[in-house]
């Protein structure tokens, strides 16, 4: 009889719901992209908690391959705990879950947020390249002129190319990882440019930030408290910096739920 449950992590949340499982003794096995995102879990080993390397599954999955996982019959139920920006895993995700008919219980971010965190010239876009698209055309000095501070990850960090002296403007906060690293270096950034650090940061760690690279426009997602947005904000505002966003991606194909609504929901299965 099936009894794990297979979460999808490589959030605060992915890692909270881990946690909470495995506190009330329930089998877990974690999916993340990267050994980065393995490192992220050591804390759990710490607590005696996740005690098997094997219980951890390091590298991106596709739709065949976590079919292929699902159809072993050793899950009972999944949970989709990845980034509100990573759709396409999600998508893979739910669409493996319905061809084996396996419960998929999606942990949902809320990412409200008040308008008076926000300037008058700060503005939200759909996704990240029709921002950069923004930032490549538009001629009105607030944005064609002055430090880019970029808190998007480095995934998409090849997009900003497209904007002018992007190379002097841009300056990017990553993930303290070989391949963050290795991307924005892909993408042409300067070196003095990558900032690779782990939050979460306080309000007053972006302020300095900001002043210190002379920041003038804040370029980050949606990602609700989990991914430090409101600090974001408050940091940007009290440095007169323009905060360009970018939408969290509708919640598509499943119900979203909260970590406890998702702890609640497997435990009584």
């Amino acid at each position: 009889m099936s009894c794990k449950i297979l979460v999808f992590a490589g959030t605060t949340e992915g890692r909270e719901v881990v946690f909470r499982l495995l506190e009330k003794n329930i089998q877990v096995k974690v999916s993340v992209a990267s050994e980065y995102g393995k490192l992220d879990l050591e804390n759990l080993g710490e607590f005696g908690l996740l005690k098997n390397i094997n219980d951890v599954l390091v590298g991106k999955l596709d739709q065949f391959e976590i079919y292929n996982l699902l159809k072993t019959g050793e899950f009972r139920a999944v949970v989709d705990a990845t980034h509100p920006y990573a759709t396409k895993i999600s998508e893979n995700i739910f669409y493996a879950c319905q061809k084996s008919s396996v419960p998929c219980f999606r942990v949902e971010r809320k990412s409200p947020f008040s308008c008076d965190l926000l300037t008058s010239w700060s503005r939200e876009f759909n996704n990240l390249r029709e921002l950069c698209n923004f930032l490549a055309y538009n001629q009105e000095p607030c944005y064609s002129i002055g430090n880019i501070f970029v808190s998007t990850g480095s995934k998409e960090i090849d997009l900003f190319s497209i904007i002018p002296n992007y190379k002097e403007r841009i300056f990017a906060r990553v993930l303290p990882s070989v391949e963050s690293i290795e991307k924005c270096r892909a993408a042409g950034l300067l070196s003095h440019h990558i900032i690779a650090m782990q939050g979460p940061f306080s309000a007053q760690l972006n302020a300095a930030l900001f002043r210190e690279y002379d920041i003038k426009i804040l370029v980050t997602k949606e990602s609700g408290s989990a991914g430090g947005f409101f600090e974001k904000l408050e940091a940007a505002k009290a440095c007169n910096v323009i905060s360009l966003l970018v939408k969290k991606p509708l919640e598509q194909n499943t119900e979203s739920h909260s970590v406890d609504e998702v702890v609640e929901l497997i435990s009584n299965l």
